[in-house]
């Protein structure tokens, strides 16, 4: 018949050690994985800031060339009036806009 050792065997691990190592993996993985996520995302959004420094001025040099007739992309555009700048914007009663918030005000004053 065969005995067993009464001491225990120092090959291999025992189940306790096993599960805690699972769960550190568990726990783990997920964050590593949202890391690089977001490292490729912060990635994405610079890129895009930096092209988007010299596509700007490009766009607004083609269509200023486009009013003069000599952009390579855009047809010729015919020159349009310039608006007048005005110094500031004021509500008037006289405005739709005005009137209209006017009446909403009254409205919900007498739901009130």
């Amino acid at each position: 018949m065969k005995t067993f050792p009464s001491t225990p065997s120092t090959r291999g691990f025992s189940l306790i050690e096993a599960i805690v190592s699972v769960g550190v993996l568990a726990l783990a993985i997920p964050l590593v994985l949202g890391a690089l996520v977001e490292s490729g995302n912060s990635g994405t959004s610079a890129s895009a800031e930096t092209r988007s420094g010299w596509m700007v001025p490009t766009c607004l040099d083609e269509l200023k060339a486009a009013a003069d007739g000599k952009s390579s992309v855009f047809p010729a555009t015919r020159s349009a009036p310039r608006f007048r700048q005005q110094a500031h914007c004021s509500a008037s009663p006289s405005t739709p806009a005005a009137s209209r918030s006017e009446r909403w005000t009254r409205r919900l004053t007498r739901a009130a």
